[in-house]
């Protein structure tokens, strides 16, 4: 005698994990004891206060971790070493000169009309 269940036992499984998580958080947050427009409310609020903080992290955080990094290479080779953004970002939006060297790029402040000598690649934003 075989008896059939309506549905698989993963399928019930997980739907029984899903149903205890959300008890938790239910009895985490205090919502359970609420009446269904204070449900409401307080998942509306809940809804647009991690809106809110994912766009806020996905616009902000680059720009923070770009001015760490900054700071961090400041730290690391001082005022005289390495003066342009290592991750392609201009260090001053007036005007920057790279000179081309056997190791990598210097990038030097002049003001503009000023010509530094031997200069790879000369570009003058404004």
């Amino acid at each position: 005698m075989t008896t059939t269940l309506s549905t698989p036992p993963r399928r019930r499984m997980r739907r029984n994990w899903l149903q205890r998580q959300f008890l938790l958080f239910e009895v985490t947050f205090g919502s359970f004891v609420m009446s269904p427009g204070e449900k409401l409310a307080f998942y509306a609020f809940l809804i647009l206060f991690l809106t809110f903080l994912t766009t806020t992290v996905a616009l902000y955080l680059p720009l923070h971790l770009r001015t760490i990094f900054r700071r961090l290479v400041f730290y690391l080779f001082g005022d005289d070493g390495v003066r342009g953004d290592v991750l392609g970002y201009p260090y001053n939006a007036g005007f920057v000169e790279v000179l081309g060297h056997g190791n990598g790029n210097m990038v030097v402040d002049k003001p503009p009309g000023v010509s530094i000598g031997h200069g790879e690649v000369k570009s003058y934003m404004g």
